[in-house]
């Protein structure tokens, strides 16, 4: 189990990191957004709504860029534990069976009937049973 529950606290890891970087990433957009308004406070006259929608939309893109990235690395790490926790599975899966395959062979052999003894021979029958039926005829 302490395997599975390596696993859980690296998939764990790595979505607390993934928010992370998600906040980290949102905290900067915000940051140049108002960076932005603050030059555009200003430069009121001198700025487009054109120019404020390019520097946006590079905010924008930069961090979906990230996003993208990181979900990239993330996949790739759980693909790896997945690959390692199946490689277990199939080792743990094939040592039962074996396991199974000899419980099966020693119960087959308890259950094999013993060699036969040859039947003891009869006793010739006794005089006295011989003379009666002598007697009787």
């Amino acid at each position: 189990m302490s395997k599975l529950k390596s696993f859980q606290e690296k998939v764990q890891s790595t979505i607390v990191k993934g928010i992370d970087a998600a906040e980290k990433q949102h905290q900067s957009a915000a940051s140049k957004s108002f960076e932005a308004v603050e030059k555009l406070e200003e430069k009121a006259k001198s700025l487009t709504v054109e120019s404020v929608k390019t520097k946006h939309d590079d905010a924008a893109s930069k961090l979906y860029s990230t996003a993208r990235e990181l979900n990239e690395k993330a996949d790739k790490f759980v693909s790896e534990l997945i690959e390692k926790i199946e490689e277990q599975t199939d080792k743990v899966s094939k040592a039962v069976n074996e396991q199974i395959e000899k419980v099966k062979g020693t119960k087959k052999a308890a259950k094999k009937p013993a060699a036969k003894k040859p039947a003891a021979k009869k006793a010739a029958p006794k005089k006295a049973a011989a003379k009666k039926e002598t007697a009787a005829a």
